[in-house]
């Protein structure tokens, strides 16, 4: 097939704006629709492919598969090999071993199927999997697997002349598919074939329907296709479902474009969307890459930094890797890379590059090291206590229970009643997805009732300010829209309900603890690894953050001669400036709790406050 500029041009348009859509969405929120246009190319070049090889008796299945190989695994598994082998000096021990299983099924060609069973493409988590951008690729591969047979086995059928017809009721057949499949199955239709097969195939359609226009017509086709892309791109952003119907709109851009074949467009054949046409693979393989480290090592690269990387690195891939054809060296290097990857896998990330304490990833390091780790939610648990020789009474959601195994080693008696997610109010509850969730409208009645005819002093610490956009009036329909101000109006309002209902007591209600800017724990885990020196120091410190709830609660506790309000910044901040990692060990277990090591700080504060409302703590000797 003779070298299609325009087509080449739009490849360009494509990965630019994929590759603006993963350095800042907000530049280009539907940027990734640009994976789409792709598809089209594709289809449309491999219907040319193989119908013509058909139609001259000179195609061979095996033939095209290899050929397709070529093209894409030699870049593919260099940048695999690169990623493998310093994964070994910069990567963590479970995040490598996720890291192997991703080269694994990239180079497989099953990573949309892997990462379809893992996780939502727009997750936050997804910044961190270097290769997630793969699964486009293993789409593509596995259409290369069935579309020469399907083309194939429908000419055998329906006969050459009737194929194009076939192709086209084909299409319509997957676009449908595509729209019950992202309604029913959101995710799944994301990354799996059988939601995007109709893109590939409307490129086919593209080529068994070309249209004859003048050279005039031609331009004015080519313009409102890639207007209607570049509407697409601006328009679209990652909360619309997509694929969906939404995708019909790039598609039938791209569709346009090519069917006006337009060699004369300043917009896709000019000098630069011919040489980023000519690397778009390439740099589509190495932006996320790029991405990923710079999210992961908080590289912080400004906009042009990233673009230059991005470029260099597409097009040394290109020069080095895609323009040079040496087979068995690529397949050699294919092998080893594969089976490495699966050796790393085996060995769960070669552990031993690092301290024991430091072979965790984030979500099992706050499991372990959370200060309620080990205690569960939704029961009443003593500590050192039996029946009501219990000190005083603890509540709350996660953010109490995170004292949970400093007061395990403290001895003290306690009942603890807690509930993860869950606001103890006594006439508002918490909203969630079709209404009032009533397991966390009973807290209150609960502690209420457990606590009746008692004096015991009553510690409140929870999340406050994590419910003003869920948080609604018990038995009612729906959530409250409330500003900041108004939410804590309502807190506020809460806690003198709350005191007037359970009696004359002390009270003490533990503000919400200054959050995490970065996980503490990933960063001194990267700083055992041996390429450690490469890495940014870890920063023991960040800039205080001002919890607009806490001053109210402190006020409200100044207002009461029986409450008393317990400020974490006084056990983690100095002056303007706070605490992540203390001694070594990180503050908190993730962005938002406190590990035992910082849940003890602020245990300490909780004591002397106590002890300065002559609460007496003491317990007899045995």
């Amino acid at each position: 097939m003779q070298f299609r500029k325009d087509i080449n041009g739009l490849r360009a348009l494509a990965v630019i704006a994929v590759v603006l859509f993963h350095y800042q969405p907000e530049y280009l929120p539907g940027g990734f629709a640009g994976v789409d246009v792709f598809f089209v190319i594709s289809g449309f070049l491999m219907t040319s492919i193989i119908s013509r090889g058909l139609d001259k008796n000179t195609f061979g299945t095996w033939r095209f598969y290899c050929a397709r190989a070529k093209r894409i695994v030699p870049a593919l598994t260099a940048a695999c090999l690169v990623l493998l082998v310093c994964g070994w000096f910069a990567v963590t021990p479970v995040d490598y071993a996720a890291l192997s299983k991703h080269i694994a099924s990239s180079l497989t060609f099953v990573s949309n199927i892997v990462y379809w069973q893992e996780a939502g493409y727009f997750d936050a988590a997804s910044t961190q999997k270097w290769l997630l951008h793969t699964w486009s690729l293993s789409v593509e591969w596995q259409f290369y697997l069935l579309y020469p047979l399907i083309l194939i086995g429908l000419r055998k059928l329906c006969g050459s002349e009737s194929l194009r017809h076939a192709v086209l009721a084909l299409t319509l057949l997957a676009f449908l598919v595509n729209l019950w499949l992202s309604f029913a199955y959101p995710s799944a239709s994301y990354f799996l074939i059988s939601a995007r097969a109709w893109e590939m195939l409307a490129g086919g359609v593209a080529f068994f329907y070309p249209l004859n226009v003048s050279d005039k017509t031609r331009g004015y086709l080519a313009l409102a296709g890639l207007a209607l892309i570049a509407i697409t791109y601006f328009v679209i952003s990652e909360d619309n479902l997509w694929p969906g119907y939404l995708a019909f709109f790039p598609v039938a851009g791209t569709f346009m474009v090519i069917q006006a074949r337009d060699e004369k467009s300043v917009i896709t054949t000019n000098i630069i969307s011919q040489k980023l046409g000519l690397w778009s693979y390439s740099i589509y393989l190495w932006h996320w890459i790029i991405v990923v480290a710079n999210t992961i090592y908080h590289l912080e690269l400004s906009f042009w930094i990233f673009v230059a990387l991005t470029t260099l690195a597409g097009w040394l891939s290109y020069r080095l890797i895609e323009q040079h054809h040496r087979p068995r060296r690529y397949w050699l290097m294919f092998i080893l890379t594969l089976a490495g990857s699966l050796w790393v896998y085996q060995q769960q990330g070669a552990p031993e590059r690092v301290p024991e304490k430091f072979r965790h990833d984030a979500l099992s390091y706050h499991e372990t090291y959370y200060g309620g780790a080990g205690y569960s939610a939704d029961e009443w648990i003593y500590f050192h206590a039996k029946g009501n020789d219990y000190k005083f009474i603890l509540i709350g959601d996660s953010y109490s229970l995170q004292y949970g195994r400093t007061l395990r080693d403290s001895g003290i008696p306690v009942l603890g009643r807690f509930y993860h997610g869950c606001p103890f109010f006594p006439t508002l509850a918490k909203y969630e997805e079709g209404g009032e969730l009533e397991a966390c409208s009973d807290q209150f009645e609960e502690v209420k009732q457990r606590i009746e005819g008692n004096d015991k002093p009553l510690v409140l610490a929870q999340s406050w300010d994590s419910y003003q956009e869920k948080i609604m009036k018990k038995d009612a329909s729906n959530k409250l829209e409330l500003t900041e101000e108004e939410y804590n109006d309502k807190v506020i309002a809460e806690m003198e309900t709350f005191i007037s209902r359970l009696g004359d007591r002390k009270y003490f209600l533990v503000g919400v603890p200054q959050k995490a800017w970065v996980n503490a724990y990933e960063c001194l885990a990267r700083q055992s690894l041996p390429a450690a020196g490469f890495f940014p120091v870890c920063s023991s410190t960040q800039p205080k953050q001002d919890y607009s709830v806490n001053s109210r609660l402190k006020q409200f506790a100044e207002a009461h001669s029986n409450v008393w309000y317990v400020d974490p910044d006084a056990a983690l901040c100095e002056g303007e400036t706070c605490t992540i990692i203390d001694d070594g060990e990180p503050v908190h277990s993730d962005r938002s709790h406190l590990a035992v090591h910082g849940a003890g700080k602020v245990w300490q504060e909780l004591m002397q406050v106590m002890a300065s409302a002559d609460v007496s703590l003491a317990t007899e000797k045995p």
